[in-house]
């Protein structure tokens, strides 16, 4: 499905990368490849195609953007001449979108900061981050995959033990992602639960819920809206959007089709979710 939207560049945002402590990190670099070790084996991922001039250029803009004190700060490679290392937080995504037939000319990686002592209280930066993000890409057409990494205590013997928080913190994820305009469900409900059920991929949630919104796309209020853009928007190990410019018609996410969401799940310790949503059409100009 990646590879029949139409869409060269690609936005990866990852909590499993490189990390700066405190700031959002833009991976700045002519290229990047690496490997992951799944099931005995070994997969490399080559040539991944980093846009650098407009990693640099989002980590200016993002980190001077009017009105708010955003946390930005480039992640490079010796002289900018070596490619940039890429393990499983950015192979696996990026070899199912190939998989999927999904090949972007150009590539920006995002890296979530690591404090995450208390997940909670970082919601207003990153999802500023989100609008701020939105606005700076707003010329182009684009795709962003997010981890969809959920809670991990599920398991008393797990690495990080049981809490009772981990099954209500995906029941209201899940809500939301089977409604993106109820905001209330991933702001109050999940946003509530999150530091104790230890979740990787929930600010990168909100990071998505930032660019939706800034097209008023997912109201702020859980009312939605609509704007005249045209986008697509899948979940399933990671959520994925594209941005197209404008088009002659106001849109609105749905589930397509109705209903489809697939967990979370919880196999091991660490829950997932499936889902896939589409724009709908509400009025013609």
């Amino acid at each position: 499905m990646l590879g029949s939207l139409g869409v060269d560049l690609c936005v990866l945002i990852t909590p499993h990368g490189v990390q700066s402590e405190r700031d959002l990190g833009v991976y700045t670099a002519a290229s990047a490849t690496g490997f992951v070790e799944l099931d005995n084996r070994t997969d490399f991922i080559t040539e991944v195609p980093l846009d650098f001039d407009l990693s640099r250029r989002l980590a200016t803009t993002l980190a001077a953007d009017e009105g708010n004190d955003n946390n930005v700060t480039e992640l490079r490679v010796w002289c900018d001449t070596e490619p940039f290392p890429l393990r499983w937080g950015e192979v696996c995504p990026l070899l199912l979108a190939r998989q999927g037939g999904f090949r972007p000319r150009r590539v920006v990686i995002l890296s979530i900061p690591a404090r995450r002592s208390k997940v909670s209280s970082m919601v207003p930066e990153i999802r500023s981050l989100g609008r701020a993000l939105r606005r700076a890409l707003a010329n182009e057409t684009f795709a962003v995959i997010v981890s969809g990494d959920l809670a991990h205590a599920h398991l008393a013997d797990g690495p990080y033990g049981y809490s009772p928080t981990a099954d209500p913190f995906e029941a209201a994820v899940a809500t939301w992602l089977r409604n993106i305009s109820d905001t209330r469900a991933l702001l109050n409900d999940a946003a509530s639960l999150v530091d104790t059920a230890l979740s990787c991929g929930f600010l990168g949630l909100v990071l998505l819920l930032g660019i939706l919104e800034e097209d008023n796309l997912a109201g702020a209020n859980g009312a939605g809206g609509a704007q005249r853009h045209h986008h697509h928007l899948h979940h399933h190990q990671e959520a994925t959007t594209t941005t197209p410019k404008t088009t002659t018609q106001d849109f609105a996410f749905v589930n397509d089709p109705p209903g489809n969401v697939v967990g979370p799940f919880h196999p091991t310790y660490y829950g997932m979710a499936v889902a896939s949503w589409k724009k709908k059409a509400l009025t013609t100009t």
